[in-house]
């Protein structure tokens, strides 16, 4: 009979292990369409281009992987601090590029930085991150943070953005001079009403030839335009014209438009190459 049982071991093996693949068949599941809500996206594509590679952005992470309790591991002191943040999630983790070193976590709420000091949505995971010594941000829910006010409201707590890039600069200076209606405007040099001077020879540029002009990619160029305000992502995640680039001249050639598809006004001194990257 001991033969008997000992084959009875497999036998129970094999129907525990048929038993839980069934309790797990039990249960259909569906993916999600978008990891983000619209909102999100539209916040993570302006944050995306705010930080630009000095930083890596991460959505959605545990609290947990971030925080560790400051107590003895098991103790009943870490196992209270760790329950109370388990179940909560960090909507956006900006990490260094190389180490991956956690700098700052970005929240989405109903009353945010830009808009006063309003409400805290949660304050223990505030206490959490103060504690742990990573900024805590807190940005509004409703309406669309633009790329400008979150460089401002980041760099304080973000040495790396604190510090103007050349290339930034050099483009704000080269899109300074866009502007028909400072070519246009009549100088004190002016010699007489007779003979006006002359605004200087001007041309429409696609996006393409523009960044091929200053020595970049397309890529890179809308990357600069919408950090500098001349383009803005709409609710549909399409880039769109800002009034400050009609201003300058600038025009949308299709109704969705990529990259390519909008012609820029350049004057004669935006004809130099200028090696911008």
């Amino acid at each position: 009979m001991e033969w008997l049982g000992i084959a009875t071991i497999p036998a129970l093996g094999l129907a525990w292990w048929v038993l839980r693949r069934q309790r797990a068949a039990r249960w259909q599941y569906r993916s999600v369409t978008a990891l983000l809500s619209p909102v999100e996206r539209r916040f993570a594509r302006h944050l995306k281009i705010a930080i630009g590679p000095h930083y890596r952005l991460y959505c959605k992470v545990r609290a947990a992987e971030l925080l560790k309790p400051k107590a003895p591991q098991q103790s009943r002191q870490w196992q209270a601090a760790y329950q109370a943040i388990s179940e909560k999630s960090l909507d956006f983790v900006l990490c260094d590029p190389d180490s991956l070193a956690p700098k700052a976590v970005l929240t989405l709420e109903e009353f945010g930085l830009l808009d006063g000091p309003g409400r805290v949505r949660d304050p223990l995971l505030e206490h959490a991150c103060q504690s742990a010594g990573i900024p805590l941000l807190r940005f509004p829910l409703k309406g669309t943070v633009s790329v400008a006010a979150l460089r401002r409201a980041l760099s304080p707590s973000l040495p790396k953005l604190a510090q103007a890039s050349e290339v930034e600069q050099e483009v704000e200076r080269f899109l300074a001079a866009l502007s028909p209606g400072e070519a246009n405007r009549p100088t004190a040099a002016s010699p007489t009403r007779r003979q006006p001077a002359q605004p200087p020879a001007r041309e429409q540029l696609s996006t393409e030839m523009l960044a091929q002009r200053l020595g970049m990619t397309p890529q890179q160029l809308v990357q600069r335009f919408v950090q500098l305000g001349y383009l803005v992502f709409d609710s549909r995640g399409q880039l769109q014209l800002t009034d400050k680039a009609q201003r300058a001249g600038a025009r949308q050639i299709s109704a969705y438009p990529d990259p390519t598809d909008f012609l820029w006004q350049v004057g004669q001194q935006g004809g130099e190459r200028r090696a911008l990257h």
